[in-house]
Formats: structure tokens, sequence, C-alpha cells
């Protein structure tokens, strides 16, 4: 059960692509059914792209939300077990899905579309879902690497009541949401600093049993390289990783001098290649100019405009290439939602209606 984020962008770099060719090809040739679904990462209709030629090698795809859900039943030494794969959705997908107008919020898309299904309580269904799930209105437990977490898109645990199994997406560090058989997975490796307190990581495996009975664990993977931030002044962190035995590790460097060493940065490459290790990122914080950066921040917010930010931001996520027309229309009435929020209203914390507007707006370009 692969819960969403699949790839971390709608348009995946081909390395990204060709990994996960290789990796469903494997569990095809051992004959492994896999159940598939795209997360708010991922493009639901690329993903989705030959999932009907997947289902006749046991590969089951859903990309985008529909009326029935992608669903499968298959048989063990207990009976039937039905797996019912939902993409990450919108209310507004949900409505054009049903044909409903009255869907406010996504608690209310999800309880609507599960219960627009033929589901058979009396036996074992496990469901596979990407969202924030609250748990009597406390949020899950973050890895501080996850983006637009809380307050957006929320929905209550109870949704899933009558499912063996939940196999949740979304949040990257594992736990339970309320009871053990309701879990994030979490992601099965460490994949960026912010993930660093959360050292237990790797697949849930899931044992269903008779109906009510089952069992997991999570499945510790051997890590390949280590992952540390180094935090100090430019010769104690040289001295010190210089007679450290560390080697093979990913590293992130957080130089507090007041002014870095020339050649600071040549030098800390250096040391590290001989360990085999690879700097991945190396800053420069120094405490005493926290403040005057926090104003000059505030000054380039200032000069640059929404239309700005949203450029950029799709620029870094699309090899640099400039938004086309559509996404261009897109991103200025976006900006307009933010200009006219209302005053009471943080910028950071959209309501449902503006996203549902957004949705709406997208779905009106994709139907011209």
């Amino acid at each position: 059960m692969i819960a969403g984020d699949v790839y971390d962008r709608g348009i995946p770099p081909k390395e990204a692509v060709k990994l996960l060719d290789s990796f469903m090809t494997e569990l095809s040739s051992l004959n492994i059914p896999v159940f598939m679904i795209a997360g708010n990462h991922d493009s639901g209709e690329r993903l989705q792209f030959g999932s009907n030629l997947f289902k006749n090698n046991n590969i089951y795809i859903a990309g985008e939300v529909t009326k029935e859900i992608v669903h499968k039943t298959i048989e063990d030494e207990y009976g039937e077990v039905t797996f019912w794969l939902v993409p990450y959705l919108f209310p507004a997908a949900v409505e054009v899905a049903l044909e409903d107008d009255d869907i406010k919020g996504y608690d209310m898309a999800m309880r609507k579309l599960l219960a627009a299904q033929n589901i058979d309580f009396s036996k074992r269904n496990v469901i596979i879902s990407h969202q924030t799930v609250m748990n009597n209105g406390s949020s899950p437990e973050t890895d501080g690497s996850e983006t637009a977490i809380g307050g957006v898109g929320d929905i209550d645990v109870s949704v899933y009541d009558g499912f063996d199994y939940v196999a949740l997406g979304h949040i990257h560090a594992a736990q339970k949401i309320g009871k053990d058989n309701i879990r994030y997975s979490g992601s099965p490796l460490c994949y960026h600093f912010g993930e660093l307190r959360k050292s237990h990581k790797g697949p849930v495996i899931v044992t269903l049993k008779e109906k009510g009975n089952f069992e997991y664990r999570i499945e510790e993977l051997p890590v390949l390289h280590n992952m540390r931030e180094i935090k100090g002044l430019f010769n104690d962190i040289l001295e010190k990783e210089s007679l450290s035995k560390a080697k093979n590790e990913y590293l992130r460097v957080v130089l507090t001098d007041e002014r870095v060493p020339s050649g600071a940065r040549a030098t800390l490459l250096s040391l590290f290649e001989s360990k085999n290790s690879k700097m991945m990122e190396i800053v420069h914080e120094p405490a005493t100019r926290a403040k005057s950066e926090h104003k000059e921040r505030e000054v380039k917010a200032e000069i640059k405009t929404i239309e700005d930010y949203f450029s950029l931001f799709y620029q870094n996520r699309n090899n640099d290439e400039f938004p086309e027309e559509d996404d261009q229309m897109l991103i200025s009435f976006i900006a307009e939602q933010v200009r006219h929020s209302s005053d009471d209203e943080k910028p950071t914390e959209p309501s449902l209606k503006d996203i549902d507007k957004i949705v709406e707006f997208v779905m009106k370009q994709e139907a011209e």
C-alpha cells in the first residue's frame, strides 16, 4: 500500500520516474499486489496514466476522485478483504464526482463519498487515504518538513469508522490516530533534515487475520547514509569533525560565526569528502544578525508582489520554467483571493471557501 506523495512534485524529475518504474516492475515480477494513490504533491492524472493496463499486473492506482472508488477484493485463509483507494480529495472534486452541490468542507466530502459506495462492513475492508486526519480536534504529530498541514483539509478520524485498517499518507511521522488500526506510515526513510528527530522509520507491516484481529510492526530499514546537522563556530566544527570517525553521512552545516572565515566552505567540503560524506547544505546563521536579517526580509517582502512569490515557487518546482498562460491566470486568481481576504484572516491559513474557489477556477479551466 502506497498512500500518496509518490513524488514530491506534480512534474517529477526523470530519475524519480525511472526509479518508480523499476520498483513497480520488481513488485509485479514477484506477483505482489500493489495499491497506490495520489497525494497532494502528485499529479493524479499523470500518476494514474496506464492504470487500466497495470491492473493486469496486479497494480491498482487511484489518481483522481471518481464516483465509484477504485477498489479490489482479494482472498486469503480468512476470506475476502477489499482495498479502497481514495486519493487526496478536494470538496469541489467530490461535488463533481457525486453531482452534489451541497458539500461543505473536506470532512463532509469524504463522508459523502464513502456513503455512496457499496461497502460490506460485515467483511474486512482496508482504506488507503491521503488527508490530514484529526482525533477529537487534535492534529497529528508532524516531522517539521510537511507543508500545508493543519487548518486546511482537516477531517475527523470518525470518518473511517467500520474499516478494519486505515492506511494513511500525508504526514511524515509514523503514528496512530486514535486507534492502532488507523495509522500514518510516515516516510520510509529520513528525506529531510527536519525529520531528524524521528529516527524510527520504515514501512508498516500489517497482518490481517479474521475480522477484528490484526497485528502491525514497523520494519526499520537499514540506513545507507546517516543524516546529521552540525551547528557551531567554524573552528570548533573543524576540530571536532577532524577527530570524528563518522563516515558516509549526509550533512547540514550551520555556521554561527559572526563572519565566516575565507575558504570555510571548501575546507569543510574537502574534510567531509575524505570521509565519503556529502555536505548537502551549509548555511550561515549568526545570532547577532538575526534581527537585521528579519528586517531585510520584511523589506524584500514589500518589494515583491504576491504574483512574484507564486511565480518564483512555480519556477522552483518546474526546473526554472516560467509559468505558461493558463498557470499565470491561476496565479493571478489566487493572488486576488489573498489580497481580498478579510483583515481577521491569516494569509497562511486560507479558508475552505477560498480553497474551493481556487479548485473551481482550475476545474473551469480544465473544462474549457
